[in-house]
Order: C-alpha cells, then sequence, then structure tokens
C-alpha cells in the first residue's frame, strides 16, 4: 500500500485513477487521462491541477506509473519497449470501461475473469492435474504477460516455469485455451481493447 497518509482525500482519489490507468493502458496521455477522470468526477480535474499535485504523487514509494514525455507510463513498462507500445497505439481510440471495473485496476493482482480465462483455468486443473496455486498463477501470470504483450515463447515457457507435463494432444488444446485468451484480452498496444474487439471495429466500418 502507497504512503497515502502523505495526501489528501483529493490526491488519493486522483492517485488510484492513476494507478488504474497505468495499469490497464500501459501508456495515456494526461489530457486522455483528465477526460477518463472527469467522466466519473463531479470535481473536475484539470491538468494545472494534476501537474501542481505530481511531485508529491511522485514520492508515494510503492507508485506504479511516471511521467515520460508528458504521458503517464506504466513502472512496468520496459524503456526500450515505450516507443513501440506509442507506435502501437497509434491513433486508436481508448477502451472505457465503467467506472466499478476500471477502479480494479488499481490493484496490480487485476486481470479481467472471462470465459476464456476460466476455461484456461478448468483445463489446468481438471486435464493437467495443476494444484489451484499453480494453476491460478499461470492464469494471471499469462494475463499480465499477454497485456503487455511480452514475446509468444516467453509466454509458452511458463508452460516449463509451472512444471506442466504435455503430451501432443494436450500440448494442442492448451495452446488454443492461450490463444483463445489472447485474442480476448485487453491489450496496452490496443488502448485497452482486446484483438477481437479491435477487429470487429474494423469489420464494422
Amino acid at each position: 500500500m502507497a504512503n497515502t497518509w502523505l495526501l489528501t482525500e483529493r490526491q488519493k482519489e486522483i492517485e488510484k485513477y492513476l494507478s488504474a490507468a497505468a495499469n490497464l493502458y500501459g501508456h495515456i496521455t494526461p489530457r486522455a487521462f483528465l477526460v477518463l477522470f472527469n467522466r466519473y468526477n463531479k470535481q473536475k480535474l484539470l491538468k494545472a491541477e494534476l501537474m501542481k499535485y505530481w511531485n508529491k504523487l511522485m514520492r508515494q514509494y510503492d507508485r506504479n506509473y511516471t511521467l515520460y514525455e508528458n504521458a503517464i507510463i506504466s513502472n512496468r513498462v520496459n524503456p526500450d519497449r515505450i516507443d513501440q507500445i506509442i507506435h502501437y497505439q497509434g491513433t486508436k481510440k481508448f477502451y472505457i470501461p465503467s467506472e466499478q471495473e476500471l477502479l480494479k485496476y488499481a490493484s496490480d493482482s487485476y486481470y479481467e475473469e472471462t470465459e476464456y480465462t476460466c476455461e484456461l483455468r478448468v483445463f489446468l486443473r481438471q486435464k493437467l492435474q495443476a494444484d489451484i496455486i499453480s494453476s491460478e498463477s499461470f492464469v494471471s501470470t499469462l494475463s499480465w504477460m499477454i497485456r503487455t504483450e511480452e514475446p509468444m515463447q516467453e509466454q509458452n515457457n511458463l508452460i516449463e516455469k509451472h512444471n506442466i507435463g504435455l503430451d501432443m494432444k494436450n500440448a494442442n488444446i492448451l495452446f488454443s485455451h492461450m490463444q483463445n485468451l489472447n485474442n480476448n484480452s485487453r491489450k496496452w498496444a490496443n488502448c485497452g481493447f482486446t484483438p477481437m474487439e479491435i477487429r470487429m471495429q474494423f469489420e464494422n466500418k
């Protein structure tokens, strides 16, 4: 938990939204963040106020965001990948969840529970005999790796790291579940949209 006792109630609220935005989007401009914050708060936030608090917010010892070239960046973004994420985000619009869903992302451990996370977890438990802790660790870690678009080889290495034994049939089924999760997970490069949602946007044009 951050040292939020140093913050006013107003600053705590801003800090919560900053944490959520950093985890959901990876990269978001102050302008887009202000639109997001003001969508759900009656007391509107201007950039001048945000910048006024910035130094104090940056002193929170476990913050998950920083300011980079006039953008709010997740601390999980490797410096050599920032420009890549910005490039892939391009001119895409930001996915806007409900306020309740958005604020769940303030937790670094949160990922969206979907039919695809459930199917993968059930397969790990029932077909591959993975225990509860191992299967949950696999699904949560994979969900984060998909969100940040880690290389496919790194995602596949999770199988070895979790000591999951596979024959050819089960390997194909597992990879199919992983691909389904990949296609239906919210990604930084898509400004929070899933690949399937992006595809549907293009098909509906």
